[in-house]
C-alpha cells in the first residue's frame, strides 16, 4: 500500500469519528468519563480534605432505630452534640419535607437546635434547572421545614447537572431569589466560577467517616477521638442504597447524596 493511500485512508477514518462524536454527543460524553476515569486510576486515589467529616445513616442504623424517615429528634441530638464538639459547620443533606405531618412534632425541637447552633446549612431543592448566557435558573425551589419556621437558616440546594460528569451551579435564580449549592454554603466564601464540575478522586469512605450510630457511641463513651471534630466541616446524610440517591464513580459503585456534595465541598476548598 502506497504512503499516499494509507493518509487517504486515516484521514477518512478521522473524519469518520469526528461525525460520529459530533452526531451521538451520549457516546462522546462516555467516551470523556471513560479517559476522565482511567486517568483517576493512573493517577490513582488521594486523600480528600481532612477538614470534612461526613456521618451517614447506614442500613445498619436503619435495622436498629427503626425505618426511613428516622425521628428528627436524632438530628436534633446530633446537631447538639456536634455543637458540643465546637465542629466548624454542620451541613444537613438529608431534606426534611414539610409534607410528613409525623415529623411535625419533632420540628420544634430541631429548630430550636440550628437557632443555638448558629451553624447549620440545610438543604433545599430546585425544580428543572436551564442554563442561559452562563448562569442558572429554576422554575421552582423548596425548602426544608425548619426554614419556614425560621427564614433566618441558611440553606443550599441539592441539585446538580450531567454534563460530561457531574457539574453543580453554585448558584440558582429562582425568579430574582438567589439560592447557593449546599456545599457552596457550606463553604462560606465567595467564587467567580458559576459552575463546578466535580473530580471524584477517591472512594467516598476515604473522607472521616462515622455511621450515627457509631457517632452516639463514641459520644456515650465520652471519647477521645472526638476532640479531632474540633474546626471541621460535618455534613450529615444517608448512605443506605436502598434510600440514598446513588451515583457511580470510577472509585465507588454507590456513591450516595451526601458523600457527592462532600467532593463538591473539597473540590471548592
Amino acid at each position: 500500500m502506497t504512503e499516499k493511500k494509507q493518509l487517504y485512508i486515516k484521514v477518512i477514518f478521522v473524519i469518520l469519528v469526528t461525525i460520529i462524536l459530533l452526531l451521538f454527543k451520549g457516546f462522546a460524553e462516555s467516551t470523556d468519563r471513560y479517559f476522565e476515569g482511567f486517568y483517576s486510576v493512573i493517577a490513582g486515589e488521594r486523600f480528600p480534605d481532612s477538614n470534612i467529616v461526613i456521618i451517614h445513616i447506614s442500613k445498619s442504623d436503619l435495622d436498629r432505630i427503626g425505618p426511613w424517615p428516622i425521628k428528627r429528634s436524632y438530628y436534633a441530638l446530633l446537631i447538639k452534640n456536634l455543637n458540643n464538639q465546637k465542629v466548624s459547620k454542620i451541613g444537613l443533606e438529608v431534606f426534611l419535607s414539610s409534607r410528613l405531618i409525623t415529623q411535625t412534632i419533632y420540628d420544634k425541637l430541631l429548630k430550636n437546635e440550628i437557632e443555638k447552633s448558629g451553624k447549620v446549612v440545610l438543604s433545599s431543592l430546585a425544580g428543572n434547572v436551564i442554563e442561559s448566557n452562563g448562569k442558572f435558573y429554576t422554575d421552582s425551589l423548596s425548602y426544608p421545614s425548619p426554614k419556614l419556621l425560621n427564614q433566618s437558616f441558611l440553606t443550599g440546594h441539592l441539585n446538580y447537572l450531567r454534563e460530561n460528569g457531574i457539574a453543580i451551579p453554585l448558584v440558582i435564580d429562582n425568579r430574582g431569589d438567589f439560592e447557593k449549592a449546599f456545599s457552596y454554603q457550606l463553604l462560606g466564601k465567595n467564587s467567580e466560577e458559576k459552575s463546578t464540575l466535580l473530580n471524584f478522586r477517591s472512594s467516598w469512605k476515604k473522607f472521616n467517616n462515622y455511621s450515627l450510630l457509631r457517632y452516639f457511641e463514641l459520644v456515650q463513651n465520652d471519647s477521645g477521638e472526638l476532640k479531632y471534630l474540633k474546626d471541621k466541616i460535618v455534613l450529615i446524610g444517608i448512605s443506605d442504597p436502598q434510600i440514598a440517591s446513588t451515583i457511580k464513580t470510577v472509585f465507588d459503585e454507590q456513591l450516595p447524596g451526601v458523600a457527592l456534595h462532600a467532593f463538591a465541598l473539597d473540590n471548592l476548598l
